[in-house]
């Protein structure tokens, strides 16, 4: 796990197996121990499963969210296919992109939100 892709907030586990189903937010102590030590944290692989834990239905072959407000929606959705990451807006009835990342973990997915 690359630390530097982490953000305070993240999820990570333990890379310890009687912890290893343990999901951990990720804290500046968190950070001071992976400087010292990178191996004693993982990486959380993005599932279907987790998807629908956080709030993403299924349409065809994407899972997605939708988010808006009076201005603007939003569509996030992801390719099991190929693990990329759309973000879509609504424009004269079409769908534009405004991002396409390729995303394997669960602290990649909650820093393309903050």
């Amino acid at each position: 796990m690359d630390e530097k892709e982490l953000r305070i907030g993240n999820y990570i586990k333990i890379n310890y197996p009687v912890l290893d189903e343990e999901f951990i937010k990720v804290d500046y102590f968190i950070i001071k121990e992976l400087l010292k030590n990178e191996n004693s944290f993982k990486s959380i692989l993005l599932t279907k499963e987790l998807l629908f834990e956080f709030g993403f239905e299924k349409h065809n072959e994407y899972y997605y969210s939708i988010y808006g407000d009076e201005h603007f929606t939003y569509k996030y959705m992801i390719s099991f296919s190929d693990f990329i990451f759309k973000i879509l807006i609504p424009e004269n009835n079409l769908l534009v992109a405004l991002s396409l990342t390729q995303i394997k973990y669960v602290h990649q997915l909650q820093n393309l939100f903050f």
